[in-house]
């Protein structure tokens, strides 16, 4: 078992008799006893710590912690889509065109947040959280294919095209922008500049 956990990349502090009090440890900063903080100071690390002291708590492997910080983060990212709908359709804007905002928004957001979360410093379980979880469920292509094709109905198969080609340049250029905010950010914070 703990070969196995070595070529899963685990770091040391998961492996074997110290993962309790690893993720207890971890978790003491985010939760108060066994209640969650109040939905005010609610972060995603709080829901990553809740994964990972469940898992402790009932001796259940690693990757069960990685599969319910996927799942709660699954459903934010779901919920979040859902708001982007319903915002657009306040906004009396194309309800077609959803999919494409939440795709750019979600790719730079993701931009933003990759380099953080492969630099090491990041808890173990933000990166399943939301990468896979979170932006997984918000940035759709299923979603995406399903609101253009509702386009090209309502508004024209040219239309359509140009709007998906659009959706695909924009996330790919939004993606790089936010890396790029984020290496400067990540200088500036090595410089000792907030």
């Amino acid at each position: 078992m703990a070969d196995r956990r070595r070529q899963q990349g685990l770091p040391d502090a998961l492996r074997g008799r110290g993962q309790r009090q690893f993720f207890k440890g971890c978790c003491k900063k985010f939760l108060v006893g066994r209640q969650p903080l109040p939905i005010q100071k609610f972060r995603p690390e709080t829901l990553c710590c809740a994964a990972m002291s469940a898992s402790a708590e009932r001796n259940l492997p690693p990757f069960m912690a990685e599969m319910t910080a996927i799942a709660l983060g699954g459903a934010l990212g779901a919920c979040l889509r859902f708001a982007v709908s319903l915002a657009v359709g306040a906004a009396h804007w194309p309800l077609a065109l959803a999919a494409g905002i939440a795709n750019v928004a979600g790719s730079f957001l993701l931009g933003l947040v990759v380099g953080h979360l492969e630099s090491g410093r990041a808890h173990p379980l933000l990166h399943p959280f939301l990468t896979v979880g979170v932006f997984g469920s918000f940035t759709t292509f299923s979603a995406l294919a399903l609101d253009n094709r509702a386009l090209a109905v309502a508004s024209g198969e040219g239309f359509a095209i140009v709007q998906l080609a659009g959706t695909l340049v924009l996330g790919l250029v939004a993606f790089a922008l936010g890396n790029t905010v984020n290496a400067f950010l990540e200088r500036a914070r090595g410089r000792g500049t907030p």
